[in-house]
């Protein structure tokens, strides 16, 4: 089930994507998300659910750049 499903919150992805420390051109707006609920109380349900998601993306993401090695990476200096 989506966070749009689980909150009733409406969720869009807006903007591009730019390397950090380049400002967007003239026209242009950072990536973001767009939320939009009726309730205050559905949104930050929505914007907690995302940062859940996010955290646990990033904790794979670690794990798997270190090879499996339960959070151990191989000393190299």
């Amino acid at each position: 089930m989506s966070v749009s499903e689980m909150t009733n919150c409406r969720i869009v992805v807006k903007g591009t994507h730019f390397e950090a420390g380049k400002k967007p051109p003239a026209g242009h707006k950072r990536l973001h998300l767009y939320m939009e609920s009726s309730s205050k109380h559905e949104l930050m349900s929505a914007t907690k659910e995302i940062r859940r998601n996010l955290e646990d993306l990033a904790v794979q993401s670690t794990r798997s750049s270190m090879g499996g090695m339960g959070g151990y990476g191989e000393f190299s200096g």
